[in-house]
């Protein structure tokens, strides 16, 4: 499987992701293989996916940080794992992404004009209004 990097952001209750590099634009970057033919790599359907909920008890605590995962996009553009690569340090936020994520539904990575099941890094930001902290 190959890897992609993606961005999502929570501010209060969450805000949209978006691609990193070459596929900010919305398109999804390509690279080649000399054997297999070109690369489109798996991208979150931004439009169709839920964002992650702030977890209450997260925002009476003041917890804000970042989730990083790794999610499995299968070959239909579904998730078929998700797991925490690197933890915010809280437990709420954590398992608020997780949830999310989970439910989410991805353009699937393409070798070529066929699907194919690949990795993805999405990060999560969860970040408190400055208005909600006074």
């Amino acid at each position: 499987m190959r890897n992609r990097d993606d961005t999502g952001s929570t501010t209060g209750a969450a805000t949209d992701a978006g691609m990193i590099g070459a596929a900010e634009s919305g398109n999804m970057a390509n690279t080649s293989t000399a054997a297999q033919g070109p690369i489109a790599f798996a991208a979150p359907r931004y439009n169709d996916n839920a964002k992650p909920a702030y977890p209450r008890r997260a925002l009476l605590r003041g917890e804000q940080g970042m989730v990083l995962l790794l999610v499995s996009v299968s070959e239909v553009g579904r998730v078929s794992d998700v797991r925490v690569v690197r933890s915010s340090g809280s437990e709420a936020l954590d398992e608020a992404a997780l949830i999310a994520v989970r439910q989410w539904i991805f353009h699937p990575a393409r070798r070529g004009d066929r699907p194919v099941e690949m990795e993805v890094h999405v990060p999560i930001h969860f970040q408190l209004e400055s208005s909600r902290l006074q």
